[in-house]
């Protein structure tokens, strides 16, 4: 019976359910909840349900079903490929799922979205449309260009992932002094001085001066 639209507008539906033998004193039966006469809320009982020996069987009790049909939506509040010079940072998306229309009216849906960064893992349940917020500590990686992925899943397992990437730099350039050799004391007039700079990332800028 379809519950979408409210106790006056119930409508029942009746299937004869042919059961399948799957063990000795076990039988299973499927029911498709994408047929058009049923909505997105049902209710469910198993009557008339008879053994050979003429034993009547009637589920008194209203099983509630619904029918979830889209995938968990997860949008980043940061741009993919940035920067940072910091261990500790915050990584916050927008969750959300169509099965938390469902509160308030017997269900008890969640979200559970995990943030994964290396072999970080940091798992966060969400039961409304939210904004997930995860502060990591980064302070076990190595700097290094990784990605964030963090993948939610609803109580029908439909699952959405997203990746970014972004840049971990906790160190600053490093200066090698390549002509003359540092040991060299004296040098002629006109003698260039070379150097190589190297950073992960990139040298923004380079200053030198002359005492």
């Amino acid at each position: 019976k379809d519950n979408s639209v409210g106790p006056s507008d119930i409508e029942f539906v009746y299937f004869n359910l042919t059961l399948n033998p799957a063990g000795a004193n076990l039988f299973t039966e499927s029911l498709n909840p994408t047929n058009p006469q049923l909505g997105k809320y049902i209710d469910y009982e198993i009557f008339d349900v008879r053994d050979n020996a003429g034993n009547l069987y009637h589920d008194a009790e209203a099983h509630h079903i619904y029918i979830d049909s889209a995938y968990p939506g997860v949008v980043p509040n940061f741009n993919s490929g940035f920067t940072t010079s910091s261990y500790l940072n915050t990584f916050s998306y927008n969750v959300s799922d169509n099965s938390f229309e469902t509160n308030g009216k017997g269900f008890t849906p969640t979200l559970a979205c995990t943030l994964g960064i290396g072999a970080l893992n940091t798992v966060k349940q969400y039961t409304s449309d939210s904004t997930a917020v995860f502060n990591e500590d980064l302070s076990g990686l190595e700097d290094g260009t990784y990605n964030a992925l963090i993948t939610c899943i609803d109580n029908a397992t439909f699952q959405t992932s997203h990746s970014s990437s972004f840049n971990l730099d906790t160190h600053g350039p490093e200066i090698t002094i390549t002509s003359p050799s540092p040991a060299a004391a004296t040098i002629k007039n006109g003698t260039l001085i070379t150097m190589e700079v190297t950073d992960f990332t990139a040298v923004d800028t380079v200053w030198y001066g002359f005492n």
